[in-house]
């Protein structure tokens, strides 16, 4: 499941997002359960290629995308229940709302 705040959306479906293929052999994991992955030397990608409209590349891909007005209260579900996750982007989020869940 992927979430983003509504006033993401338009920023979602302008976004000229590129996929760069690099040698794998060059990386190794920053953090295991991550996903996040590192090179300690410069190197060129192998492909560059456009990754097309986001909102069609869920679709495509199974992915339940969900829009929300704040991200806390998913943020807090997913700590509380002890599952992995990640969210590397969430010093982004709408500030933690004072009235509980939405």
């Amino acid at each position: 499941m992927h979430a983003i705040e509504s006033v993401w959306l338009e920023r979602l479906r302008r976004c000229q997002l590129y996929s760069y293929e690099f040698n794998p052999a060059l990386f190794e994991p920053k953090f295991p359960d991550a996903g996040y992955w590192v090179t300690r030397c410069d190197v060129a990608p192998l492909s560059v290629s456009p990754v097309g409209d986001l909102l069609t590349r869920h679709v495509e891909a199974g992915i339940e995308l969900r829009i929300v007005k704040n991200l806390w209260p998913i943020i807090d579900a997913i700590v509380g229940s002890g599952l992995k996750f990640s969210i590397i982007r969430k010093a982004n989020a709408q500030p933690r709302p004072m009235w509980g869940s939405l």
